[in-house]
């Protein structure tokens, strides 16, 4: 559907199981919804443009080091050292996934969703 409808399905689907999860983190939990949208939104962008595998890269490298990093500063390193792990692996699945689906997917959305026949 777009960077933009990934931004904001990225951002809200954090903030959602980040309630039902019980907020562990707080309020931080809106930086990481405001970081995920953004990354999720470059992502699109370079699919978009064709550079898939750096659309791939990019949302490995961010989500799984970048995104934490104020988390070295806001709790402190070694909790940024302790997510790291969880978040290269979750990484990892989230992009077999999409890999796998979105080759799948994209023709039915150009057919069922846009009329025009382009992803924006």
């Amino acid at each position: 559907l777009g960077p933009v409808s990934g931004a904001l399905v990225a951002g809200l689907g954090h903030i959602i199981s980040a309630f039902i999860g019980g907020l562990p983190l707080g309020p931080f939990h809106f930086l990481i919804m405001a970081e995920m949208a953004v990354l999720v939104w470059m992502f699109g962008v370079l699919f978009i443009q064709g550079k898939k595998l750096s659309a791939y890269f990019l949302f490995f490298i961010g989500n799984s080091f970048i995104l934490g990093l104020p988390f070295v500063f806001l709790v402190s390193p070694g909790f940024y050292m302790l997510t790291v792990p969880g978040l290269t692996a979750a990484s990892a699945i989230n992009i077999a996934l999409a890999a796998l689906l979105l080759p799948r997917l994209e023709p039915i959305l150009r057919k069922s969703i846009l009329k025009d026949g382009s992803i924006s």
